[in-house]
């Protein structure tokens, strides 16, 4: 049986957390919402998590504005009259069930968790960009998630075409729906490490660059394709590198039934994979994925989003991760997500280990359900509670229950 109790520091964390999301509403807001006049639930039904304005608003390049420019109606000169700056502080308390050993405390608090400097909005006429800077503990600032993209419209038998290119550094950052997997919840990251596995296109986030080319058409049809490269040399070479290019695809159809939008997709990558043992290995992702997003009566929206990867690894061996989860918000505020991730994989499954080598990892089957309830002061600012929960870890039941882990935290963009 697993126990959480509460110690004093942790009456003493809830209190920061309040704290430290007690600010001015008419303030705080992102950069997005400074460019458009625009409060965030126009693009978001709780952030990160877009409704289908904000995902035509990031396909369209992020340039959509309400305030002036400078240089507006002189050719060839074309400015934001102000840098579209944002920040993100995230902080978290979190505990397992069970110490990793004797030595280790069950429970850490993380004073910031995350902290991260945005550059998100418009550059220039159809040219925008979400450009990620967090500080890594005990590295300095370094680039997360970033997409910079161009954008235009035109018309494609008869009817509209939204088109653009996107450079960028992870292989989905640059998709508009919450399914795949840089948008995929938990969007608030507990202080342990979750004990499931990632496919290879769910890990490259900032190790790769990537330039990729798409298209909307009609407002069903979204096309996406490009090819990813690693942004290391040489000796920096490491198990998220990728010899040469690898091809990058992503195809969904969306549409609307009166309050409901529903997507059906697929998306993939095919990569050569450096190992310093056998030069490079080949490794294959294909996934599934939807979203079916309500917006219903009284400002709630009820959203669920999947996805399926199947990843092909050298010499048969296998790897296959799944998710589902449910998100209802209510007056915008307050919030319930539950989710399940799971893993299947051949008992000789490869995996990355400390000294960037694929290396045989036996089963990576694993089972996970997760809970989380959030309150929203603001839309910029949330305060969360979050469980996570195991019934299987590395293909065994027992002791399982030993990675279960709870986080309460808080979430400020401005």
């Amino acid at each position: 049986m697993c126990h959480f109790l509460l110690p004093r520091r942790l009456f003493e964390v809830i209190g920061l957390l309040l704290i430290f999301t007690y600010v001015a509403p008419s303030q705080a807001v992102p950069s997005f919402a400074r460019q458009t006049g625009l409060d965030c639930n126009a693009c978001h039904t709780a952030f990160p998590q877009l409704n289908e304005f904000g995902r035509r608003f990031k396909i369209e390049g992020y340039t959509l504005a309400a305030v002036k420019h400078a240089g507006d109606g002189n050719k060839g000169f074309d400015l934001v009259s102000s840098v579209p700056l944002s920040m993100m502080v995230q902080t978290t308390w979190s505990k397992l069930s069970k110490s990793p050993d004797d030595s280790t405390d069950s429970s850490q608090v993380k004073f910031p968790s995350q902290l991260s400097l945005f550059y998100a909005g418009r550059i220039a006429d159809k040219l925008g960009a979400f450009v990620q800077i967090t500080a890594e503990e005990g590295e300095g600032f370094n680039q997360d998630n970033t997409d910079i993209r161009y954008a235009d419209t035109a018309r494609l038998g008869g009817e509209p075409l939204a088109w653009g290119v996107s450079l960028n550094n992870n292989p989905t950052v640059e998709d508009p729906w919450n399914s795949t997997p840089v948008w995929s919840f938990p969007w608030f990251e507990a202080g342990y490490d979750y004990a499931y596995p990632d496919t290879l296109i769910s890990s490259l986030g900032g190790s790769v660059a990537g330039l990729s080319a798409y298209g909307f058409w009609n407002n069903h049809l979204y096309a996406d394709a490009g090819a990813y490269q690693s942004a290391n040399t040489g000796a920096d070479l490491n198990e998220d590198a990728i010899d040469n290019g690898a091809p990058y695809w992503r195809l969904a159809y969306t549409a609307n039934q009166g309050r409901l939008n529903w997507m059906a997709g697929t998306f993939g990558m095919d990569a050569q994979v450096y190992d310093p043992l056998q030069d490079t290995l080949s490794v294959t992702d294909l996934g599934l994925d939807t979203q079916l997003q309500w917006m219903l009566d009284g400002d709630q929206s009820l959203t669920m989003s999947a996805n399926f990867i199947d990843e092909s690894q050298p010499h048969g061996e296998h790897l296959d991760t799944g998710l589902v989860n449910l998100t209802w918000y209510t007056d915008t505020r307050w919030g319930v997500t539950v989710g399940y991730r799971g893993s299947r994989s051949s008992n000789d499954a490869l995996a990355p280990d400390d000294d960037y080598r694929w290396v045989d990892s036996g089963d990576l089957g694993s089972d996970a359900y997760q809970l989380q309830l959030d309150y929203m002061p603001w839309h910029n600012a949330r305060i969360a509670m979050q469980y996570t929960g195991y019934t299987r870890v590395n293909g065994a039941s027992s002791h399982a229950s030993d990675s279960n882990q709870l986080m309460l935290g808080a979430w400020l963009v401005f």
